[in-house]
């Protein structure tokens, strides 16, 4: 028998059972009732594996919590009344007769749980909902899914900004919020900050989500299992330093040696822009143009790396070339607003970039050839700081 103990809730489709087990007794009665071409009874979505092991990942971190109910159809066959709010289940009845309550919402949640090895270490609430009718869960599961909004990516990384914990999320977002509030920033109220325009970034183009993502892929390639590590105090993973350039600042927390290289940067692709007028304001100054604009300074950065420069009149110099010849070539409808646009725009800048001769040939040759440009990285890096 496991022993629930329970509030009773009423709502308009009946009786809920409001109360908690653990991870290990809900594995035990309870399964999911996956749907398929061959089981139309089920309403279940199959488990997805990759959703599972994110949350495996999640449980095992120390400050894993899981609040939401787990959502139960349950029989009264195997249930017992008692007093004072307290419902006996009757496992071993439902485990031999081999008809095991049905998980409405959170079986991605009990199964991460259980591939981290983990069930005896979490409680969860549980809303346990009696005798329902196959077509009474599903309802319940449309609802419960199909109703949720997503919250807004730049909200959630304005709220890492609220933890005192150091994240690659949080520096990311620290970074981009002082490029949109800095008066010395060029794009000062240029970031719709939350995701919205406001009355200071009434012109605002770009979404604070679009700038983080693209600063973060500048810097990792999986930002849970870094948080993970600096969380334990455990060494950052070793990654490619010529794809993710600026890991080393975030390494070694050198956040305003990698804001001010941000704002170098940003600073002379704006003043680039004005400078060209007739480049369509479509495609640099929306959010496929910053998109482009971050891809195009991993590698302006890795020039100016070998040129021992990382300056405002650097980059500006580098920029204002590129954009010259873009803005005779332009084609004002070329490009999609989605990352595949972002994408094209890049290597179409790219491309008038070699053209242009922006990168020297010592640069190419040691970026095609990829070895010892990784050491010279190393070592030019530890002078940029110095001078910046």
């Amino acid at each position: 028998m496991i022993e629930f103990k329970y509030f009773l809730i009423e709502q308009p489709i009946g009786q809920l059972y409001l109360g908690a087990l653990s991870a290990r007794d809900i594995d035990l009665i309870a399964a999911s009732n996956t749907r398929t071409a061959y089981n139309q009874e089920g309403i279940q979505r199959k488990i997805i594996d990759s959703r599972k092991r994110e949350i495996a990942e999640y449980a095992r971190s120390e400050d894993a919590i899981f609040p939401t109910p787990i959502v139960l159809s349950a029989s009264t066959e195997f249930i017992e009344f008692l007093p004072n709010s307290i419902l006996n289940i009757d496992s071993e009845s439902i485990i031999s007769q081999n008809k095991y309550f049905s998980i409405i919402d959170g079986q991605h949640r009990l199964a991460g749980i259980k591939e981290a090895g983990l069930l005896d270490m979490f409680t969860l609430p549980v809303i346990i909902i009696m005798d329902t009718f196959v077509q009474q869960d599903a309802e319940i599961f449309v609802t419960i899914n199909g109703n949720q909004r997503s919250v807004s990516k730049s909200l959630l990384y304005d709220l890492f900004g609220l933890s005192e914990k150091r994240s690659v999320e949080k520096v990311c977002h620290s970074i981009i919020k002082a490029l949109n509030k800095d008066n010395d920033s060029k794009i000062m109220h240029k970031i719709k900050m939350l995701g919205y325009r406001d009355e200071e970034s009434r012109y605002a183009t770009v979404s604070q989500a679009t700038m983080v993502d693209s600063l973060i892929k500048l810097i990792t390639n999986n930002t849970k299992l870094d948080n993970q590590n600096l969380n334990n105090g455990q060494p950052l993973r070793k990654l490619d330093n010529v794809k993710y350039v600026f890991r080393k600042y975030f390494e070694e927390k050198n956040d305003a040696i990698l804001y001010k290289i941000l704002r170098n940067y940003f600073n002379a692709w704006s003043m680039a822009k004005d400078n060209n007028k007739r480049i369509s304001e479509i495609h640099l100054e929306k959010s496929i143009g910053y998109m482009a604009s971050f891809q195009l300074l991993r590698l302006i950065y890795l020039q100016g790396l070998l040129d021992h420069s990382a300056t405002e009149e650097y980059y500006f110099e580098k920029l204002n070339l590129i954009l010259s010849v873009f803005a005779k070539r332009n084609r004002r409808d070329k490009y999609s607003s989605s990352e595949s646009g972002a994408k094209e725009l890049f290597e179409d800048l790219l491309e008038l970039a070699i053209d242009s001769n922006v990168f020297s040939d010592e640069f190419m040759d040691l970026y095609v050839k990829g070895g010892k440009i990784k050491e010279l990285i190393s070592k030019n890096q530890e002078e940029i700081i110095s001078i910046l």
